[in-house]
């Protein structure tokens, strides 16, 4: 049986990739379960960041950036912000914790050396990644999004990078075993698989081998 919940650790756009590719990848391989929290014998975490798991096996899958998007319907009544500031102006939509329910209104820009961070008063707040993305897409104001999850919207103009001068914050994606577990044949496969597809895809960036 396989495993995949709904967590503020892994993006819509990994859970899409996972319910495609784990399906293929069964037919062929033995099953494992796959989550975002060690836990109920998981084989098997992909999530954003690295988390504190001294004992894990890490593999690190690929990086991706966060940007400020919109819709051009937004766009086309709410001028577009020139600069960070002028998002006081603007209807953002913000993502908040699943747990705690706090707000992630603080949108960092640049490296660690010319760093600005921006607090946006939300018109709309979700716990849910998927619902500020369908906000986005229908008008409802500028989100601060993984830009691959966005990618594919952007390159069909469903949405607008605004600001596209300004990095936002670097997030990178792992997958992680439990040392316990060792290596096992299948997973290596499907991490093999899930990388591949990663590559085919756009707005992700890979570090050197």
């Amino acid at each position: 049986r396989t495993w995949s919940r709904t967590s503020s650790g892994i993006t819509g756009f990994l859970r899409r990739a996972m319910m495609l590719l784990l399906p293929q990848h069964h037919t062929k391989h033995t099953k494992f379960r796959i989550g975002p929290e060690f836990g109920d014998c998981l084989d098997l975490i992909v999530r954003l960041g690295m988390p504190d798991m001294p004992t894990a096996i890490v593999t690190h899958l690929a990086s991706t950036t966060r940007i400020l998007c919109a819709s051009p319907g937004y766009l086309a009544h709410h001028p577009a912000p020139a600069t960070l500031q002028d998002l006081a102006a603007h209807d953002c939509l913000c993502l908040r914790r699943s747990k705690s329910m706090t707000l992630v209104n603080r949108w960092a820009f640049g490296d660690e050396e010319n760093r600005e961070v921006v607090t946006v008063q939300p018109r709309l707040s979700s716990t849910s990644c998927e619902v500020i993305h369908d906000w986005a897409l229908s008008g409802q104001g500028i989100a601060y999004k993984l830009m691959c999850d966005v990618h594919d919207d952007l390159k069909s103009g469903k949405l607008v990078h605004v600001l596209p001068e300004l990095s936002g914050e670097g997030i990178d994606f792992y997958a992680l075993r439990p040392h316990r577990q060792g290596a096992r044949a299948n997973v290596d496969v499907f991490l093999r698989e899930l990388r591949a597809y990663l590559r085919r895809c756009g707005g992700f960036s890979y570090r050197a081998a």
